[in-house]
C-alpha cells in the first residue's frame, strides 16, 4: 500500500510509544524534511487511536503512524490492529528500541 500525499499538504505523522530520547531524534529528523509534520506524539496505542478521531474531528490528517513495538498499556502490535481495523487508510510503521 503506498502512502498518498495531497499536493498542497504536509503528510501527517503521529508518534506513538516512544520513549523521550527517541521521540525528540526522530521529531528532529522528520522536521527537516518539509513534506512533513508530525501531528503528535502519544504514550500508547489507546491514545493513538483517540488522538486520531480528534484531530479527524477538526479537519487535519493523520497519514502515518510511527509506533514502537512496546507502547505504554497496549503494545504496538494491539495499536496496529487497533488503528487499521478503524482506519485502513492509514500506513503505520513499527519501529523497536533495543
Amino acid at each position: 500500500m503506498a502512502i498518498t500525499q495531497p499536493k498542497s499538504e504536509k503528510l501527517g505523522v503521529l508518534m506513538i510509544g516512544f520513549s523521550p530520547v527517541i521521540r525528540e531524534g526522530l521529531q528532529a529528523i522528520m522536521t527537516k524534511d518539509a513534506r512533513l509534520n508530525v501531528v503528535g506524539d502519544v504514550p500508547d496505542g489507546y491514545d493513538g487511536l483517540l488522538f486520531i478521531k480528534r484531530v479527524r474531528d477538526r479537519g487535519q490528517t493523520v497519514n502515518v503512524v510511527l509506533t514502537e513495538t512496546r507502547s505504554g498499556e497496549r503494545d504496538g502490535v494491539q495499536a496496529t490492529r487497533l488503528i487499521k481495523d478503524e482506519f485502513p487508510e492509514i500506513s503505520i510503521l513499527v519501529l523497536t528500541e533495543t
